[in-house]
């Protein structure tokens, strides 16, 4: 009699000490952090971390010049979502806050379909906003201002796209198509005439541009071509506001000084280096100036260039000594 009733106690117990020590996988999706204290996140709970932060490149117009220049951007991307698409809508919704100096190159109703790769190229299709939901009148081509502004505003739109993607990924090209339907089902390559140029047929895959780009060369180039043109409102685009031994004037002082100085006449300037800190370039430029009739000529002189809110300047007292050989 007391060995069968001792077995079934013993088994009783067993019973109980096992039902405390099993948490049914309800309950665990249910537990909630102690305060203070750090806790393993359960498989059933959602997950927080299923998202990359990724530092990327983005190609605005910058104010009204022929030329792109960069934005660092963090954006974050969904693991299980594609990086170009989310990099394009980034791209469409136009510069930060901040970089007041960086215009958007699409209208708000212009959306990113889709965005595929085959063979090194990429493939992006757009809603048909894209083909003429912009500032561009109808009339463009008889009107002075928009005669050259139209053609440009359409290849600096489709070129911030390429040198963007390019920027983060080895894509040789990129293919744009557009979309026919509403249920965007449909798509078809994009034409020529959308480039204003007269060229008719189907686009090819467009390549990265680097001459739209404001590197440090192509802003020195931009700098001593308006020196030379004695463009001097350009000039002053490209002048540093900012510097750490003097800042940039009003314009009719900054016009009044540099129009005083040397004229360049003939100049050919190197491709130049970045700082380790990537907020200065040297650039070796070699020149001819005149001044009141005499001829100069500077071999190898130390161009050097800031870096301003994601673009490329020089300062004023550089622009000074520069301008006055």
């Amino acid at each position: 009699m007391k060995r069968p009733m001792l077995l079934s106690l013993l088994v009783i117990l067993l019973l109980v000490l096992c039902s405390c020590s099993v948490i049914s996988p309800i309950e665990k999706a249910e537990t909630t952090a102690a305060p203070g204290l750090s806790m393993e996140v359960y498989p059933a709970a959602a997950s927080t971390t299923n998202v990359d932060d990724v530092i990327a490149t983005l190609y605005f117009r910058y104010l009204d010049q022929p030329m792109l220049a960069a934005e660092s951007r963090v954006i974050t991307v969904d693991r299980d979502k594609s990086f170009e698409l989310i990099l394009i809508e980034e791209l469409l919704a136009g510069p930060s806050a901040s970089h007041v100096d960086l215009q958007k190159l699409f209208s708000d109703s212009v959306r990113v379909i889709s965005a595929s790769a085959r063979n090194g190229v990429l493939y992006v299709t757009f809603n048909d906003a894209l083909l003429d939901n912009d500032s561009i009148p109808s009339d463009w081509q008889s009107r002075s201002d928009w005669a050259d502004e139209a053609p440009l505003l359409r290849k600096l739109a489709l070129q911030s796209v390429v040198a963007s993607i390019t920027e983060s990924m080895p894509y040789t090209g990129v293919q744009f198509f557009v979309s026919q339907s509403a249920d965007s089902t449909t798509s078809t390559r994009l034409e020529n005439t959308y480039f204003l140029t007269g060229q008719g047929g189907v686009s090819d895959p467009l390549l990265r541009n680097e001459s739209l780009l404001l590197t440090p060369h192509n802003t020195a180039q931009c700098i001593l071509q308006a020196w030379q043109q004695r463009d001097y409102k350009t000039l002053y685009l490209y002048t540093a506001m900012q510097s750490s031994d003097e800042s940039r004037p009003i314009y009719d002082i900054y016009h009044n000084t540099v129009d005083a100085c040397s004229t360049l006449s003939e100049y050919s300037v190197s491709s130049g280096s970045i700082s380790q800190s990537g907020t200065h370039a040297t650039l070796t430029l070699t020149m001819t100036t005149l001044r009141e009739g005499l001829s100069t000529d500077t071999q190898a002189y130390p161009l050097q260039l800031q870096l301003e809110n994601g673009v490329w300047k020089i300062s004023y007292s550089a622009l000074l000594e520069l301008i006055s050989r």
